[in-house]
């Protein structure tokens, strides 16, 4: 009984020292959290509306990534749907937004993956 005493009280002060590391670790994520947002609202403030709202609806459905390069091959990298030549032309020129014919996200061209497919 001494034993698993000795025991217990080991593992109950191991078990409040990590709680002691979340609680750090979630305050970090907390300052970090709030800093970003008020990046964010800085650069909202230079965003078209409409294209905000269209990002928005686009980030509700896909929260991690609403916007996705072209993977090899020309597909949208989100669903791998092939693009056609029209959709790749329109995301080169950068003019407007151009979202993926089969899931909706926001398309663009990842410039560091294009140098490696012309290798």
């Amino acid at each position: 009984v001494a034993a698993v005493k000795e025991k217990l009280a080991e593992k109950t002060e191991e078990l409040e020292k990590r709680e002691i590391e979340i609680k750090e670790i979630f305050s970090t994520l907390e300052e970090r959290q709030a800093t970003h947002l008020k990046e964010r609202e800085k650069i909202v403030e230079k965003i078209d509306k409409k294209q905000l709202e269209q990002y928005e609806r686009v980030r509700e459905r896909f929260p991690a990534d609403a916007v996705v390069p072209l993977a090899a091959g020309d597909n949208c990298s989100g669903c791998f749907m092939h693009l056609g030549p029209q959709a790749l032309v329109q995301i080169a020129r950068g003019e407007e937004i151009v979202r993926c014919r089969g899931c909706g996200r926001i398309l663009y061209i990842d410039e560091n993956s294009e140098e490696s497919r012309e290798e």
